[in-house]
């Protein structure tokens, strides 16, 4: 299996989707509590689309794992330290609102982001 058909997989809750509790690492319990519909909802038989967030060490790798999810056709949005606070606000809440279910994050730009209940974490290694 390729690096794009375990992506897409993973993102749509196949691979590896059996959940063993709450993910540790990123803090949960915080605003915006994920409780609205997702625009994929409807893929996974009315369940919302899995939430997960990738760490990834750059901005590079942000765009091109962001690039890679937009040729498969999954949504996911970015956030790294060199966004304005408007932006990185911007693309939190589209992720908090489940309007995309992929975050793709440099480890420096997660300190602090309080998500809580995802489904997946991944942390890309270099």
């Amino acid at each position: 299996m390729n690096d794009r058909t375990q992506l897409a997989e993973l993102a749509s809750g196949g691979l590896g989707s059996e959940k063993k509790g709450k993910q540790k690492g990123v803090k949960g319990g915080g605003k915006g509590g994920g409780k609205g519909k997702d625009s994929q909802s409807s893929a996974n038989g009315g369940k919302p689309a899995p939430l997960t967030v990738v760490f990834v060490a750059t901005r590079h790798h942000c765009e091109f794992l962001h690039s890679l999810c937009s040729a498969v056709g999954l949504s996911a949005t970015v956030v790294y330290g060199t966004m304005d606070q408007e932006a990185r606000k911007l693309h939190l809440d589209r992720f908090r609102k489940r309007q995309v279910p992929i975050l793709i994050v440099t480890d420096v730009a997660a300190r602090g982001i309080d998500i809580p209940l995802l489904d997946h974490v991944v942390r890309q290694k270099n």
